[in-house]
């Protein structure tokens, strides 16, 4: 998909790993060639982004646009630039500050356009990935729980929670699991979004469902992760009962 800024653009978007090459235009008047050399790959979370590009043209280069953006999360572009460029072959190096206000944990990209003398126009588009170093686990603080599960969906079972993490909590899955002496299958299991909440404390309330076998034994489980792929998980001492 063709992010913010470039909408205007008309010509080929190329996109391979570790380096890209944009080329249009036709065979007696090509289009410039751009290679993005970084960012490429993977990469550790950090307030800026190494930026490498090569460019090259048979007429003469003029122009680059260079944008920087998340993918994962939703399309929020946190680098946008416009520079000269001259000659038969030029390169452009620099550090793309990253907010502090953002968090960038997974997939990115960089979109790069160049134009030249004959307004012949490239575009080349590549992704990449941040990782956070973050290895600090989430915590459950506390979980707890009130009423009863039954065959009758008027009556809840709900599930309260406290979580925490040093940087950004990304979700939580509440899973009921049949107990005979250990555990078995789920007969209920749901994930919720904490959108890289540091703290979050709420509770989630499950009807009862004609599904539920009547006299299953059963525990709750509460597993959390955060943005860096961290994870913890809390198994409730007390057996259940579906009524």
């Amino acid at each position: 998909m063709m992010k913010t800024k470039f909408l205007l653009a008309s010509l080929a978007v190329l996109s391979l790993s570790l380096s890209s090459c944009g080329v249009g235009g036709t065979e007696e008047n090509p289009s410039p060639i751009i290679s993005i050399i970084s960012p490429s790959d993977t990469l550790n979370l950090s307030d800026s982004i190494d930026v490498h590009i090569v460019y090259s043209d048979d007429s003469g280069l003029t122009f680059t646009e260079v944008s920087l953006g998340t993918e994962s999360g939703g399309n929020t572009v946190y680098h946008f630039s416009q520079r000269g460029i001259s000659g038969l072959n030029d390169e452009l190096r620099f550090k793309a500050i990253v907010p502090s206000t953002l968090n960038i944990t997974g997939r990115n990209y960089i979109l790069v356009k160049a134009g030249d003398e004959d307004g012949q126009e490239s575009i080349v588009e590549q992704s990449f990935v941040v990782l956070d170093p973050d290895t600090e686990k989430p915590q459950i603080l506390d979980a707890q729980t009130n009423g009863v599960l039954s065959q009758n969906p008027s009556v809840l079972f709900e599930v309260s929670y406290v979580l925490q993490d040093n940087k950004a909590l990304d979700e939580l899955k509440i899973r009921l699991i049949e107990w005979n002496g250990s555990l078995g299958s789920d007969i209920y299991s749901h994930s919720i979004a904490l959108a890289g909440q540091s703290n979050a404390a709420s509770y989630h309330s499950i009807p009862g469902s004609s599904t539920y076998q009547a006299g299953t034994s059963f525990k709750v489980k509460l597993e959390v992760k955060d943005a860096a792929g961290n994870s913890s998980e809390w198994l409730l001492p007390d057996i259940y009962n579906v009524l």
